[in-house]
């Protein structure tokens, strides 16, 4: 049998659901979530997950990134036909990686769930709602992108530039230092809070933000295994925090 918790208060020893999970609101202007220091190294498997939630929109809107003041970067955004997208872009300006989801339409206002992957030999994979959704036809050799930054809500452009800037929601993103499974992603999908995320058998979450459950504005705490890294709200308010989440 589960405790139950509201936003604050603690059980000692038993696992946890929250009850009513929390969200960050963007408002599509210039705010975004700073989370440099999650980001990861060429030619190493790893996945994250998020949920997100976008009204519709007639351009595309960021959602995660890793970048750089150069050219080389990745980004997973939703593009304005409401179709998940993840791209790489390697450090020449070329793009390494173009993976567009199967399905339109995912900006109705519903909550989604995006998977992305990557294996030590960067095939790339992409689950939407525990389902695997796209992956890439080609490997791409991962040494030609460099990255030093990591972001919420904003789509990077060159030269360290942004646009893109969110309308919508995020609740619970994390990161993985290894490739996610098929089995991984469904679980994650049908347990729907970020409680259940450590229970993936071996390797949990490296980083690990529930996006507003138990945090204090502007800080986001790290809930992951790994060194802890604050996520930093920028550009926003303490109401940007509310409940709602999936």
């Amino acid at each position: 049998m589960y405790a139950i918790r509201q936003r604050s208060g603690r059980y000692p020893g038993l696992p946890v659901r929250p009850f009513g999970s929390w969200a960050l609101t963007f408002g599509g202007v210039d705010e975004f979530v700073d989370l440099t220091g999650t980001q990861v190294g060429p030619d190493v498997a790893w996945s994250i997950a998020i949920w997100v939630r976008v009204p519709a929109t007639a351009v595309a809107v960021g959602l995660w990134a890793e970048h750089s003041a150069g050219t080389g970067r990745r980004y997973l955004e939703v593009q304005a036909d409401g179709t998940f997208f993840y791209a790489v872009l390697a450090n020449d300006g070329s793009t390494a990686i173009a993976l567009t989801a199967a399905t339109s339409g995912r900006d109705d206002g519903n909550w989604h769930h995006v998977v992305v992957t990557e294996r030590g030999d960067r095939l790339v994979t992409l689950y939407v709602d525990g389902v695997r959704d796209a992956v890439t036809p080609a490997n791409y050799d991962g040494t030609a992108v460099t990255v030093t930054a990591a972001s919420l809500g904003r789509r990077p452009g060159g030269g360290g530039a942004f646009s893109n800037f969110l309308t919508g929601d995020i609740a619970h993103l994390a990161t993985w230092s290894r490739e996610l499974s098929n089995t991984d992603a469904a679980s994650l999908y049908n347990n729907g809070i970020s409680w259940d995320w450590r229970l993936l058998g071996s390797g949990g979450p490296v980083h690990n933000y529930q996006c507003g459950e138990d945090d204090t504005f502007p800080s986001l705490t790290d809930r992951g295994s790994g060194p802890a890294v604050t996520g930093t709200m920028t550009n926003m308010e303490s109401a940007d925090i509310a409940r709602g989440g999936p």
